[in-house]
Formats: structure tokens, sequence, C-alpha cells
């Protein structure tokens, strides 16, 4: 079924009431194929990587403003992309502010603070943001807000649809890769590849482009789950030994997973929004049990300002995730691994607690 996808059940598919981009379906399968200048998608020929970008180990996310009196000063933040760009009051689509000063008051970010948006997000989202984005010359507005880094949308790939729907949406993440690129906008590619030959298109696009030194890859839906995710970095780890240069990983809700990304990848940045939706749930976290973390209820006044409760939200989840790579590192001492074969991952090694 993975293979193949829907195709083994064409006979009985309505096609009136099919979205896949499916040859039954021939007007959409070819508006579709067109679109995208066909497929399989061609490896990138044009991406804008920022140069030295330096990402910490955490990157608290950030969704809006909401509750704050002041500035947060954090160095750096990740912005969910689809909470800054969005339809507008007045009509047409783009980020919510034009001004790299009033998006960062919006946001109730200080004005040093720097940038990274990330485009995971649900498929209606996503598919606005294709449909919109070059027509309303989105790439451009988000060039003059001096973001750090934009990641590519993520589209979804689905294990019951036709193998041509996949192809499609890697056509489409390609497609945009370039767009903002060719726009002024630092891309971070999202890597996403189901099979040899989807991979073999990365690697090609990778030895072409040296500069590409960072990747992102989501652990908040399917790699929740350990055995998805164990092959996730699995997959990854192969296909940096492939190319044969490190890689920074960009882990968005990855932080369950810590452990054994930062086994397999030295350059980690974890990105998650617990802090930030926990501080507007009123919990403030507390070391549990030496490292484990545990979020408590906190009671606050109604109408009092969240700044300094999600700053102190923000510092401790940091020093925990932090504390506990190095306490993991400190006693297991493990000699350096290689991708393959995977050493085995116990219950207690896996996952944090939350």
């Amino acid at each position: 079924m993975a293979l193949w996808g829907c195709f083994q059940k064409c006979l009985t598919c309505d096609v009136e009431r099919c979205d896949w981009t499916c040859p039954k379906n021939r007007n959409q399968f070819w508006n579709r194929f067109r679109e995208v200048g066909g497929w399989p998608p061609k490896p990138l020929e044009n991406i804008r990587m920022a140069e030295g970008l330096n990402l910490p180990l955490y990157l608290p996310q950030i969704h809006n403003g909401h509750d704050r009196a002041g500035d947060l000063a954090e160095p750096m933040v990740a912005v969910p992309t689809f909470c800054v760009v969005k339809g507008r009051r007045a009509g047409g689509y783009g980020p919510i502010e034009l001004d790299p000063i009033a998006f960062r008051k919006t946001l109730k970010l200080s004005g040093n603070t720097k940038v990274v948006l990330t485009s995971v997000a649900e498929d209606r989202f996503l598919e606005r943001f294709w449909k919109n984005a070059e027509s309303c010359d989105v790439g451009p507005a988000l060039r003059e807000l001096n973001i750090e880094a934009i990641t590519t949308p993520n589209f979804s790939f689905f294990s019951d649809a036709p193998r041509t729907h996949s192809l499609w949406n890697l056509a489409r993440m390609s497609r945009l890769t370039e767009y903002l690129s060719s726009s002024g906008v630092n891309v971070i590619p999202h890597i996403h590849a189901t099979t040899k030959a989807d991979w073999n298109n990365w690697k090609q696009s990778f030895l072409d482009h040296k500069q590409i030194t960072h990747v992102v890859r989501e652990f908040q839906t399917g790699g929740k789950i350990k055995e998805i995710a164990i092959a996730s970095i699995h997959d990854l780890a192969n296909f940096r030994d492939a190319i044969g240069r490190d890689l920074h990983l960009i882990a968005v809700g990855g932080t369950r997973h810590a452990q054994l990304l930062k086994r397999y990848f030295p350059k980690l940045t974890l990105v998650d929004s617990n802090p930030f939706l926990k501080t507007h749930k009123r919990r403030k976290l507390i070391r549990h049990r030496r490292l484990w973390p545990k979020w408590v209820k906190h009671q606050t006044v109604p109408g009092e300002p969240l700044d300094g409760f999600l700053k102190e939200n923000i510092s401790a989840y940091r020093a925990w995730l932090e504390d506990r790579l190095q306490y993991d590192a400190f006693e297991e001492r493990a000699e350096s691994i290689q991708a393959v074969p995977a050493p085995p991952i116990s219950e207690e090694q896996w996952e944090f607690s939350f």
C-alpha cells in the first residue's frame, strides 16, 4: 500500500469526491502536473541559505503577543509561519505587518530578537499559502521583515494516497523553496522522502548546493510514535552520511526524542511551543524527581500580564533540557554511534516525561 497508495482500489474510487492527484481524475491530474512543472521534481536549482546561521539547542516557539505588556527579550525565537502570514482584514494575503519593527511589536518581541519562521501546519494553511504565495507577493514581503530564515512548508504525505499525489507535494515543496529563495528569503529545506528515488533527488540537491547546512524534520504528528521517529532519524542520519558532510537538524516537536536525536545529530536545535502554551494555560515548570519536569497550576490575577511568567518558563525549560542531555551523556559514556545499524534504545532511555 505504501508504494502504490490507493491505486490498488482504483476501480471502486468515486472520482467526483476524490481529491488525490490521480490519473483517473484527468483534469485535476494534468492541472496539478502543469502547475508544478511536472514530476518527479528536479533537484533544487536555487536555494538561499543564511550565512553563519547560529541556532541554539532550544528555540522557543512564540505564537502571538497576547496577554503580555512588554517585549520578550529572547535572542532568537521560532514563530509559526501561519500565525503571522494569513488573510488580512483589509483584503489580500500576506504577513500581518509589513515593517520589521511593527512585526516584532505585534508579537511582543524585542527589536533585537531574531526570528525563524516554521512552516509545519495543518493542510488548510499550507494549501492557502500555496494558492496565494506567488500571486500576492508573499516572498518579497517576508524579505522586508528581516527574518533569519523560513522553513519550507511541509505538505502532508499519506500512505493511502497514490504515488503521484506524493510527487505533486514534493514538487510543491521544491517550487516554494525556489520561489522564496528567489525573493531574497533564506530558506531551510524540510526533508521528506518515501522512496529511494526521493532520497536520491534530495542527495543531488545537497551535492549541488554545498551551502545547505541546516534541514528540518517534524516530530509532532506521526513522529510522536516511537517506531516512526526511530525510522525517520535513521533515514536522516543515513542521508547525512551519503552526502558526506554534517547537517544541523532542526527538529520541530522533537523534544520527546531529544536524547536519540542528539546522539545522531550533535548539531541539533529543538523547537516546540511547550513553555508558551503552558504559560497561557497557567502552568509553571517545576523540576521534579531530580531532572524530570512537572507542570503545576499557577494562579494569576485576572488581567495580570504574563511577561515574567513566560520568561521564567522558557528559562526553566531550556535549563532542564540542557541538563537532561548532559546527564544522559554522562550516564551513558557512549562511543561514537554509526548510523547503521541502529543501536537499541530502551524504554527508559527513550522519552522525556512531560
